[in-house]
C-alpha cells in the first residue's frame, strides 16, 4: 500500500475558499489547520478569490508560516491593478513568508489570449522574485471543455518574464527551496 500523507511525501496543505464549490472562507479553518501544519513542518497552500483576500486579511497578517497563494491569488483581472486583492496580497509578498504560484492565468483571464492576466504576474515577479513557483494546474479540472495545452501555459510564463534568469529561479530555484525547506522541517 502506498503510504499517505507525510509517509506519503506529502508536505503541505492547501485552504479551498470557493464559492462554486460552496465553501465560503473560514477562518476557523485557518487557525485550526496552520497550527498543524506548524508542527508537521509542511507550508500551507490557500486558494482563494480576490473577495476573500480581503475577509482574510486580519488573519493572515497574523501568520509567521510559509503559505503559497494559489492561483495568482485569484484576481479578476478586469477590476484593474489597484483592486483590493491586489494591495492585500502585495502587502503579504513583502514578507519572506508569503509566497506566489503562478498558475491558472487561463483560468482567470477574461480574454482568449490570456494577456490581461500577465500585469498581475509581473506584479507579484517584481514584489517577491525569489517566492515565485510555476505550476501548469495540470490536471486541468472542472475547465468547459478541454483544458489547455501545457505548451500554452508554459509560453504564458515566458510572456510573464523573459529573463532567463528568473525563469531559472521560478522554475527550479525558488520551488526547490520551499520544497527542501519542508523536507528539511518534517525530518527533525
Amino acid at each position: 500500500m502506498v503510504g499517505t500523507g507525510h509517509a506519503g511525501g506529502v508536505r503541505g496543505g492547501r485552504f479551498v475558499f470557493l464559492p462554486g464549490f460552496e465553501i465560503k472562507a473560514d477562518f476557523s479553518a485557518l487557525r485550526h489547520g496552520i497550527p498543524l501544519l506548524r508542527k508537521m513542518g509542511w507550508f500551507a497552500k490557500i486558494f482563494a478569490t480576490a473577495a476573500d483576500w480581503v475577509r482574510l486579511k486580519p488573519y493572515l497578517d497574523e501568520i509567521d508560516y510559509p503559505v503559497i497563494i494559489d492561483h495568482l491569488g485569484y484576481v479578476d483581472p478586469s477590476a484593474g491593478l489597484e483592486q483590493p486583492a491586489m494591495t492585500v496580497i502585495l502587502e503579504l509578498l513583502q514578507r519572506d513568508n508569503w509566497w506566489m504560484m503562478l498558475s491558472a492565468g487561463d483560468r482567470i483571464s477574461k480574454v482568449p489570449d490570456w494577456s490581461d492576466t500577465i500585469p498581475y504576474a509581473k506584479a507579484f515577479i517584481d514584489a517577491a522574485p525569489d517566492r515565485m513557483i510555476w505550476g501548469s494546474d495540470w490536471p486541468h479540472v472542472a475547465h468547459k471543455g478541454p483544458g489547455p495545452s501545457d505548451e500554452a501555459l508554459i509560453d504564458l510564463l515566458f510572456r510573464y518574464t523573459d529573463d532567463s534568469k528568473q525563469l531559472e529561479n521560478i522554475l527550479c530555484a525558488n520551488p526547490a527551496r520551499i520544497f527542501r525547506r519542508a523536507e528539511q522541517a518534517s525530518t527533525r
